[in-house]
């Protein structure tokens, strides 16, 4: 900046900056340059000692780098991602058990169960048990008993018919999920312990 009088011009470190770096406008600059033309030693030595060290500074810079050497220097800090194991991308498939529609089946198990379908599977070391009951004209409910180990960490996903469901499995292992439409039934069980997909099944 310019301080004093008009008379007494001088110029702080600032100003000389400025005055360098072209960045006063065109009445201070023709102030600094008046100033600096006259007899004051003072703003000329400092003129002289900022300015060296201005260009001191554009001496230290470093060379361009290459633009092939900076991506590879910035590719080593992109994060890795690391493989995720096949088992935890792919389902297993249940194993059926028990199909109370299957012929063969007892006629005492198929009055128990009424006009609804009983299907039971193997998943892993434990069983899944589903029932289904109508619930009205084309729309149906699903049961279930999950008994494995932790069953609450679990969650069953529903695809009726191209409507997609979900339900919180309990403590227990029990779950229910109503006002299903009637058609092909795809069920997946996931949880900490395994994923697996239920062979479709039809609810006509």
């Amino acid at each position: 900046m310019i301080r004093g009088t008009r008379s007494t011009k001088h110029l702080d470190t600032r100003g000389i900056l400025d005055f360098l770096e072209d960045r006063l406008d065109a009445k201070s600059r023709r102030a600094a340059e008046e100033h600096l033309g006259s007899a004051c030693a003072k703003c000329r030595r400092l003129l002289h000692e900022v300015g060296l060290m201005v260009h001191r500074m554009q001496l230290d810079r470093s060379a361009e780098v290459p633009e092939e050497w900076r991506n590879r220097a910035l590719g080593l800090f992109q994060p890795v991602q690391k493989p995720q194991e096949r088992s935890t991308l792919r389902f297993l498939v249940a194993r059926l058990l028990l199909d109370s529609a299957a012929p063969g089946t007892p006629v005492a198990v198929r009055r128990a169960i009424g006009t609804g379908r009983r299907l039971t599977y193997s998943v892993g070391q434990g069983t899944l048990a589903v029932e289904t009951e109508t619930e009205g004209p084309g729309m149906f409910a699903l049961r279930g008993l999950l008994d494995i180990e932790a069953p609450d960490l679990y969650e069953i996903e529903i695809d009726a018919a191209g409507e997609r469901r979900s339900g919180q499995i309990d403590s227990a292992g029990r779950f229910a999920v109503g006002t299903l439409p009637h058609g092909r039934i795809r069920l997946r069980i996931v949880g900490p312990g395994g994923r697996w997909r239920v062979p479709t099944f039809s609810v006509p």
